[in-house]
């Protein structure tokens, strides 16, 4: 009987603390001003095709335990991402300076856990094909953890972009 009551009050510390851990991040994407989202950041690219992009706010349907990733320390540190997901099914990346939704087709990562380990993800939308190769970094803070890695884009016209990242995940 205690084991249960123990594991009940376990799991609601973990339901209050992410929900108040997405606040914050909400918070965040929130309080940038419209000069801000204007000045967004291209990742630069040879073709005319597509181009990533680094967006200051989230995507709205996005809510509660997210990863957030940049092309490096300095976008991150400004809260400036071209890649964001639920850390369950959906995610969406930064194409020509608007979020574009994907929806997850395969991962490495086991049910039901946090991803705090290497893993790898495939995305898709019904013009592009995403790739995650993540690599766990270490814990930074009481609910996030550290990422870097490699994301590749395919476009349906066959074109590729491929660059490293950091990020973060957490509730």
């Amino acid at each position: 009987m205690k084991l249960i009551i123990s594991f009940t009050c376990l799991v609601i510390c973990i339901l209050i603390s992410c929900k108040h851990s997405s606040e914050n991040i909400k918070d965040i994407s929130n309080s940038t001003t419209n000069s801000e989202i204007e000045n967004k950041d291209s990742i630069p690219t040879n073709s005319q095709d597509f181009n990533l992009s680094h967006l200051k706010e989230f995507p709205k349907s996005l809510e509660g335990c997210s990863c957030y990733l940049s092309e490096n320390e300095t976008f991150f540190k400004s809260h400036s991402f071209f890649f964001v997901t639920d850390m369950e099914k959906k995610a969406f990346i930064a194409i020509d300076e608007k979020w574009i939704e994907l929806l997850l087709i395969s991962t490495t990562k086991e049910m039901n856990t946090f991803g705090d380990y290497d893993y790898e993800e495939v995305y898709e939308s019904e013009n592009y094909k995403v790739e995650l190769d993540v690599q766990y970094v270490g814990v930074h803070g009481d609910e996030t953890w550290r990422n870097k890695g490699s994301i590749k884009v395919h476009s349906k016209d066959g074109e590729i972009k491929s660059i490293s990242f950091v990020g973060e995940c957490g509730c």
